[in-house]
């Protein structure tokens, strides 16, 4: 299944002309980094099919930015995205950067993580290399799952099996199913680049990602778990994951940028927090920053979280 939950809180649209290597054999290390650069991109970017250009998606986003001048530091990242895209509002990289900025005082870590690649590259701010490092390692300090994916990637080398703190980190990822994190630790565990080479920690991986039809995950599972059964490695633990692969099947649906904002709008509404007499607070004129009211932030923004399973957590 394509994350269409995730189009309406990516960052940017971007295009890769490089394709992903067939994994029939061991990658090299020049493949492997090749195929990483696809990852990388799947790690920032929207899904082109996923446009807000009807009138009641329209009329979505006009809402979500209501709530978002009131203060939802949700519904600014979001808004904050349509105008850094264009799609549901008319491109202004400038306004992206100020909704940004109002989410990141409210403690969102997405808003960090965008930031911190918008003064990275200078798009709608000037460049801060400072600023940019700051930022992301905030996020990732807070356990945001493509900021951890990022900071991973950064600090891994591949050529090395000795990477315990960027694999601990993209653990963490995986475990808030960050399905990037996911794929490339499975990738790792298959080729033995950056860990050591354990078919039976990828095949685990490949398993969980195939109930999402996450890239060529089945069929990247059913090659693992041949060449494990051919080589008898940890056989019963394998054959357990064997034994159940043919039920496999997708799971979900195919949410439309539309059902996605309805979902996000509907969650905004019963938190009961923004109501046009407060921003983040109760009380006219406070924040969860300056009040002394329980404010809470909702963390996870994945799939799991966007279906309502997301922590709550109180503002530090």
């Amino acid at each position: 299944m394509k994350s269409y939950i995730n189009v309406v809180l990516a960052v940017f649209s971007l295009s890769f002309t490089l394709s992903v290597i067939a994994s029939e054999n061991t990658l090299s290390t020049d493949e492997f980094l090749t195929e990483l650069s696809v990852f990388v991109g799947d790690n920032i970017s929207a899904n082109s099919e996923s446009s807000c250009t009807n009138d009641n998606c329209l009329k979505l986003i006009k809402k979500m930015k209501k709530y978002a001048n009131w203060g939802s530091h949700e519904a600014q990242v979001l808004v904050a995205t349509a105008y850094l895209t264009g799609n549901g509002m008319e491109k202004n990289e400038k306004l992206a950067v100020r909704h940004l900025r109002k989410a990141i005082l409210s403690g969102s870590n997405r808003a960090r993580w965008m930031m911190s690649y918008l003064f990275k590259e200078g798009i709608g701010i000037d460049k801060d290399l400072n600023q940019s490092e700051r930022l992301l390692n905030k996020a990732a300090q807070y356990n945001y799952p493509p900021a951890l994916f990022q900071k991973a990637v950064e600090t891994i080398n591949f050529e090395e099996t000795n990477n315990e703190g960027g694999v601990s980190m993209l653990i963490v990822a995986a475990n808030k199913q960050h399905k990037v994190s996911m794929y490339l630790l499975a990738k790792m565990y298959q080729h033995g680049k950056g860990v050591s080479a354990s078919s039976f920690e990828a095949a685990k991986l490949y398993k969980k990602l195939s109930y999402f039809n996450y890239r060529d995950s089945s069929q990247q599972l059913r090659f693992v778990l041949s060449g494990a059964k051919k080589n008898k490695e940890r056989a019963p633990e394998m054959l357990a994951l064997i034994s159940d692969i043919e039920v496999i099947e997708v799971i979900g649906e195919r949410w439309s940028i539309e059902v996605a904002l309805e979902y996000k709008l509907n969650k905004i509404m019963k938190e009961g927090i923004y109501d046009g007499n407060s921003y983040g607070s109760h009380l006219r004129g406070r924040t969860c920053l300056n009040s002394s009211s329980k404010c809470i932030l909702i963390e996870g923004e994945d799939i799991a979280a966007f279906m309502g399973g997301a922590r709550k957590n109180t503002v530090l």
